[in-house]
């Protein structure tokens, strides 16, 4: 296992990236999608409710995902405050 610290802005610019990087492998990969890719995704947004930033997260088919709030809006400047 290992620890990471970051400041919440440094996590927050962290969930950015993880969205974009999965959504340029996997957007048009169909059902043919790098599994892993979602994994790591799916535990990085698992930690933003317990960070005060819910609204980013949500369930879906059994995992955690990127909320619908975030996808549309999620790396603009001052969502969530940072």
């Amino acid at each position: 296992m290992m620890k990471l610290e970051l400041t919440e802005k440094q996590y927050r610019r962290l969930l950015d990236m993880a969205y974009i990087g999965n959504w340029v492998l996997n957007s048009a990969r169909g059902e043919d999608r790098f599994s892993d890719y979602d994994e790591v995704e799916s535990l990085l947004f698992s930690k933003a409710p317990g960070l005060g930033m819910q609204d980013l997260a949500e369930w879906w088919n059994g995992e955690v995902v990127p909320s619908q709030a975030f996808v549309a809006g999620g790396i603009h400047e001052g969502h969530c405050g940072l």
